[in-house]
Order: C-alpha cells, then sequence, then structure tokens
C-alpha cells in the first residue's frame, strides 16, 4: 500500500461531498463492475435467505448513487438493505433511483455500532485516511464481507482525477479481511478501463 492524494479524514469528507453526482450503473465501463458485485453480495446472503425469516441486514458504505445496495435491495424487497455516503446530493439521487433500500447522509458514523448480516466496502478503502483501520471496524460488525478496489495503481495516476489517496496490492486485499476478523470464499480479478480490479467476498472466521 503506497500513498497517492492523502487528506485527513476531514479533508477527504469535504472533498467527497463536493465530487458532482456519478451514477455508475447507466456507465457501460462501470457497470460490469456493479453486477459482479450484486452477484458477490447476493452469494453472500444465500445461506441467511434460505435459514432465515428475519430481515436481513446490509450495509454499503460510500455507497454514491446507490448503485450497488440498490440493486441488492431490488432483489430482495423487504430487507433492511442501507447505502451510507457523505455526499448529500449522491443520496438525494439514490433515494429517487431506488426504492427498497435506505439511503442515509452520513461518514461512517454510528451505522457501525450495528450488527450486519454484510458490509459492503467497493471503491471506497482508497478514499479514506486510515484503510485498514476502517476495514477492521467494519468488518468486525459484519458476518459477511465484500471488498473492492483498484490494484497497483500507479504513482502520478489521473484515471481517478486525484479522488484516490490508495494503491492497493493483492496482499493489501487479503489483508483487510484479516484484520477484520474474515476469510475470503471467493475473489475475481478483472478489467475495468485502465484498472486492473479485485473483488472477494469474506465470511467471519
Amino acid at each position: 500500500m503506497f500513498p497517492l492524494k492523502q487528506r485527513t479524514a476531514a479533508e477527504g469528507v469535504t472533498h467527497h461531498q463536493q465530487i458532482p453526482v456519478r451514477v455508475y450503473i447507466n456507465d457501460s465501463v462501470q457497470k460490469p463492475r456493479i453486477d459482479r458485485s450484486v452477484r458477490m453480495a447476493y452469494a453472500a446472503l444465500v445461506p441467511k435467505i434460505v435459514s432465515r425469516q428475519t430481515s436481513i441486514n446490509v450495509m454499503e458504505v460510500g455507497c454514491g448513487t446507490g448503485d450497488i445496495a440498490g440493486s441488492l435491495a431490488e432483489l430482495l424487497p423487504g430487507n433492511y438493505i442501507v447505502g451510507v455516503d457523505c455526499n448529500e446530493a449522491a443520496i438525494a439521487e439514490a433515494k429517487l433511483r431506488w426504492r427498497h433500500a435506505k439511503f442515509i447522509h452520513s461518514a461512517i458514523g454510528d451505522s457501525l455500532k450495528s450488527q450486519w448480516d454484510l458490509v459492503i466496502l467497493c471503491e471506497f478503502l482508497e478514499h479514506v485516511e486510515n484503510p485498514v483501520m476502517v476495514a477492521k471496524g467494519c468488518l468486525s460488525h459484519a458476518d459477511s464481507s465484500l471488498i473492492s478496489h483498484q490494484l497497483n495503481e500507479t504513482r502520478g495516476s489521473t484515471c481517478s482525477g486525484g479522488d484516490h489517496q490508495w494503491s492497493f496490492t493483492m496482499e493489501d486485499h487479503f489483508d483487510f479481511f484479516f484484520v477484520g476478523g474474515h476469510r475470503t470464499v471467493e475473489t475475481e480479478q478483472f478489467k475495468m478501463g485502465e484498472y486492473q480490479m479485485i473483488i472477494s467476498r469474506g465470511q467471519k472466521r
């Protein structure tokens, strides 16, 4: 893991509050990533869907306009699927687009005090000041997990327009699960535009 554009936690929130609304599910480059994320999230929940009659609880951190959380909620109506993001305009758009999910305008905050069947951290950890501590905190409150991000982004890369604070290696990716007390059960690598991406789902050890 090495630094790209560094910001404090407060600076990061301010930066992302000012980003224009981005509906990635309408983007031909991004949509396959979202579809893959939704498929793996659903797969992580299958055992609970089969065995339980109570509501399933899912939280996506850094949900943007809710492409993953909203799509998952469409597949699982009647469950508690919530997206959290610090960008108020993105949350407003998410609320308009997805009727079965709940969206909260907030930094990570108090949401982590609850216990979750699944926590989703997709294209999120590269944006925060301390990704290892965030992963540890999020996964420690979850039975299952889903994490994705770019791999080996080069120093000086302008692909993210300066949004990314970190470049991650494969080792970093699996460390996020380990520090949170999870083991990985499925991993895929894929290309997304100029990025090499990785996504894994995990379960509590």
